[in-house]
């Protein structure tokens, strides 16, 4: 089976964590939004009774022979694409496709764990002086 992941947010829980943070922050000027600047990261997959966190949960007992795939997801797209190839046994192979006929809830959850810059400042210098921009306030200093 192969398993391609991408991670996304849903536009209605994007409008609201810019409304939390424009509430927070007690502003009303419209809050651009954008994908952060991702230093590195891992993916993992958890899948029916193994996760590719700990290799030992794949072995001779367990619904899934092997996997290969992503450590990495693909950190340069705002979605970061993984591809994951999960070998079953008779037994996985049977459940999955349970679920997929919709007779089973959810088996396989995918964890990231990334790194970013919580704040990234950019420096310009005019006429007038330094010009600092930040995250959430644009200043002038003379």
């Amino acid at each position: 089976m192969q398993l391609g992941v991408e991670c996304t947010v849903q536009p209605e829980r994007l409008q609201k964590a810019i409304t939390a943070v424009k509430e927070l922050i007690a502003i009303n000027t419209d809050l651009k939004t954008s994908v952060p600047f991702w230093k590195d990261g891992s993916v993992n997959l958890i899948v029916l009774d193994s996760d590719t966190t700990n290799p030992e949960s794949i072995n001779e007992d367990s619904f899934v022979k092997s996997v290969v795939g992503s450590k990495k997801p693909s950190l340069v797209s705002s979605t970061l694409d993984s591809v994951f190839n999960i070998r079953l046994d008779r037994r996985g192979t049977s459940i999955i496709l349970s679920a997929l006929n919709g007779d089973a809830g959810s088996l396989a959850g995918i964890m990231y764990d990334l790194k970013f810059n919580a704040m990234r400042l950019k420096h310009w210098t005019c006429a007038f002086g330094p010009i600092w921009i930040g995250a959430l306030k644009a200043f002038h200093t003379s």
